[in-house]
């Protein structure tokens, strides 16, 4: 299996020229059966760059974020979390690391925090 990084999913999905080249890569990869691992940290980095960096709205950072999410070509990390989490992300204007600190919080049944 292979990893994804951060300049990598930030390129396929914001550079067009590379994301030709990186979609032919992915199309290689799933032809081989192969997946491709996506660290939780990578789409916590990828959710910050797109919102600070490219000014996307939260709806369209929601909408990359499930699209790798539901990719089957993608192995996402704590995948029941982050699905969690985005959720939370979009509907109530969390941000995802303060989502997926929620979540963690109410698996680990914090009544307050300090």
């Amino acid at each position: 299996m292979k990893a994804i990084s951060t300049k990598t999913l930030l390129d396929f999905f914001t550079n067009d020229k590379e994301s030709r080249r990186i979609s032919k890569l992915f199309k290689e990869i799933e032809k081989n059966k192969e997946k491709i691992f996506v660290s939780k940290y990578t789409l916590i980095e990828i959710v910050y760059i797109l919102e600070k960096s490219f000014e996307l709205d939260k709806e369209k950072v929601y909408y990359i974020v499930k699209t790798i999410l539901e990719d089957r070509l993608f192995k996402v990390e704590d995948s029941n979390v982050l699905e969690k989490a985005i959720s939370i992300y979009k509907s109530e204007n969390k941000d995802l690391l303060e989502a997926l600190k929620e979540i963690e919080y109410q698996k680990n049944k914090i009544s307050e925090i300090l």
